[in-house]
């Protein structure tokens, strides 16, 4: 686990148009830290076909690979990230009921002090890069669950809009 004087990392999580962008964003410049964004969506965006199964993996090691920069250059500033490992297994489980052990080893490995599962309570956008307009409760669900037997720290982030932001700054009140 990461000291404050070292910075701290914190994970944003959840399911599909659930506000994790929106809230890295915002903690990252309430907090004067630094944000890692979703990879996923500009590798998806310049893909040109369907993705596979490989793509996800390939998706999950450049998210690691950008993470691990964002972090090296945080020094004592804390991290969010839109997107970590939880959110490529869920991907995966659920698109192709299978998931690399690469990303399954890397979210046992996960250091993170705290996750911010996002709670699906925000209308949804439609996205050409969005798959799960009617599932995101069921979304959701799976995430509790895979927070809690992966046994990681988590807190539930409700409410629109300022109500979201001060939700997840009176949680992450203990560490920054």
């Amino acid at each position: 686990m990461a000291s404050k004087e070292k910075g701290i990392r914190i994970a944003i999580t959840g399911p599909e148009c659930t506000g994790k962008t929106t809230l890295a964003q915002l903690l990252a410049t309430h907090f004067n830290g630094l944000w890692v964004p979703e990879f996923s969506r500009s590798y998806l965006s310049s893909l040109g076909r369907k993705y596979t199964y490989e793509d996800l993996a390939l998706m999950a090691k450049e998210q690691l690979n950008q993470e691990k920069k964002i972090w090296d250059e945080a020094k004592n500033k804390p991290v969010f990230s839109d997107t970590e490992m939880l959110v490529f297994y869920i991907w995966s489980m659920y698109r192709f009921d299978k998931c690399d052990q690469f990303i399954v080893q890397r979210i046992r490995e996960a250091d993170y002090q705290h996750y911010l599962l996002t709670y699906p309570d925000l209308t949804w956008e439609d996205d050409p890069l969005r798959e799960n307009p009617d599932d995101r409760m069921r979304l959701f669900n799976i995430y509790e669950k895979a927070l809690k037997d992966f046994k990681k720290p988590f807190s539930v982030i409700r409410g629109k809009g300022e109500k979201r932001l001060v939700a997840a700054l009176e949680i992450l009140a203990e560490w920054l």
